[in-house]
This record gives structure tokens, C-alpha cells and sequence, in this order.
């Protein structure tokens, strides 16, 4: 029987590794439709702001997703940031222009979607947030 003094010490590391990674994974296949939405979305969103200053900022919400160092969670939680910092920044251009409008009502929604879906609290803090900035905008053009 082995002394209890000298219990060996489990390391939890390697399943804790392996929890998160399935973790993302799982994130990552429930948010695939929500995540492509938002991608056509801003797809557009480019094409329509390319001759506006709106543009840079569209493409960093663009860039996000593309982040080689991030998990799904860090880049979905920096594009949303990023979505809503343009959201207000550029509040009032988009409340006078309804194709903007339209574009970015479907981008907060998919992101709502994709928040929800992955039950992680990072993403629906930002999902908050985002929806808390979209309302600004539907609250000026009433």
C-alpha cells in the first residue's frame, strides 16, 4: 500500500486540453451556418462601403475572422467588437441608408445565432453588447 504522504499528484493538463479542444470543436460545427452569414454579410458590406470611409473598418471586422493565432471563440469575440465599434462609429450613416442597414441588421443577427449556439459567456457578453449597439441605430430612425 503506498505511503500516503507520497500520493502521486494527477495532472489534469492533458484532459483539460482535450476538454477544450472538443469544446471548440463542438463550437465550431454548431456555428458553421450563423458564421457564413455573417461572412456573406460583410462581403457585402464591403462592396457597398468600397468608396466609404466605413471601408477600413469593415475590413478589420473582416480580418478577425481570419486571425491564424485565435481559437473560433477569440475571433468570433474580436469580429464582434470590431462590428459593434463600427456600428458606432458610423451610426448615423447606416440609419440613413437601408441597404447598410439591412446588411448589418443580418450580420447582429447571425451573430446573436452563432452566440447562442455556442453557449460560450465570451460570445454572448459581445452579443450583448452588439445587440445593445444595434439598438442605437433602430432607436434614431424612430
Amino acid at each position: 500500500m503506498p505511503d500516503a504522504s507520497q500520493t502521486p499528484t494527477l495532472d489534469f493538463a492533458g484532459f483539460i486540453d482535450g476538454f477544450q479542444a472538443r469544446n471548440l470543436a463542438s463550437i465550431q460545427r454548431n456555428i458553421t451556418l450563423p458564421l457564413s452569414d455573417m461572412q456573406t454579410r460583410l462581403s457585402v458590406l464591403k462592396t457597398q462601403t468600397e468608396s466609404n470611409p466605413m471601408a477600413a473598418t469593415v475590413a478589420s471586422v473582416d480580418a478577425a475572422f481570419h486571425e491564424p493565432t485565435g481559437t473560433v471563440v477569440d475571433r468570433l469575440a474580436l469580429a464582434g467588437e470590431r462590428f459593434a465599434q463600427l456600428l458606432i462609429e458610423y451610426r448615423e450613416a447606416i440609419s440613413t441608408n437601408d441597404d447598410l442597414q439591412l446588411q448589418t441588421k443580418g450580420f447582429v443577427r447571425a451573430y446573436l445565432d452563432a452566440a447562442e449556439t455556442s453557449r460560450s459567456q465570451r460570445l454572448v457578453d459581445r452579443a450583448v453588447k452588439l445587440a445593445e449597439a444595434y439598438t442605437e441605430i433602430t432607436a434614431a430612425n424612430t
